[in-house]
């Protein structure tokens, strides 16, 4: 009888390496985007109510956080079937003035995130032309000591990851007219922030999780 063999592509040393994925998207209707908490449908939205956002769990490999990224594209195509409406995923859009001035009403947190970049560049907030990103996150829970009881991690080393991200997908940033070099310090690692939400997610997974140097 034929035996079927489980590969383990896996290096032990990888196995406290983490990784997490947010999608940002766009939702129309009739062409016009949408401001997504007035549609009533349980979307999630990042802090700006145009852009939903799927997330992934946080998990030991890229392309396990990519599956979870694909289920949640579905359940939303299914939220979305029957109603006018539809996920786009676009690099970027200008806002109607009608959508504009609907924006202006909603409760929202207007003001830049706590990004930095690596080459010292700026960004300055527009509201009316909107961009959707693909940001993922890197943490490292291998414990290297303690210190007064506390648990010390693994530190990583932001500059030398995030310049492989940036030589890596520079094409494809610049194409959707973003910068390189963005990132945002989190509790647990870092999250790179320069990905379009276009990115081919599969093509990401594959060079973060074998061809890059932690």
């Amino acid at each position: 009888m034929e035996k079927f063999v489980t590969l383990n592509f896996k290096k032990e040393e990888d196995t406290m390496k983490k990784y997490g994925i947010e999608v940002e998207y766009f939702v129309e209707k009739d062409g016009e985007i949408q401001i997504i908490p007035n549609l009533n449908l349980g979307l999630a939205t990042d802090e700006f109510p145009v852009l939903g956002e799927v997330r992934s769990y946080i998990r030991d490999a890229a392309y396990l956080a990519v599956a979870d990224i694909k289920w949640q594209w579905l359940e939303i195509h299914d939220r979305l079937e029957g109603r006018g409406l539809k996920l786009s995923q676009i690099c970027s859009t200008k806002l109607t003035d009608k959508i504009y001035k609907e924006l202006m009403k909603v409760d929202f947190h207007k003001g830049g995130m706590k990004e930095e970049n690596l080459y010292g560049k700026t960004k300055k907030v527009n509201l009316r032309l909107i961009t959707a990103g693909t940001h993922i996150h890197f943490s490292d829970g291998t414990e290297v000591g303690k210190e007064e009881k506390h648990i010390v991690y693994k530190q990583l080393d932001i500059p030398k990851m995030v310049r492989q991200l940036d030589h890596r997908f520079q094409e494809e940033i610049i194409a959707a007219y973003r910068q390189i070099g963005w990132y945002e310090l989190k509790e647990h690692g870092f999250e790179y922030r320069s990905l379009p939400g276009t990115i081919n997610l599969d093509d990401l997974s594959l060079f973060v999780q074998y061809n890059f140097k932690w």
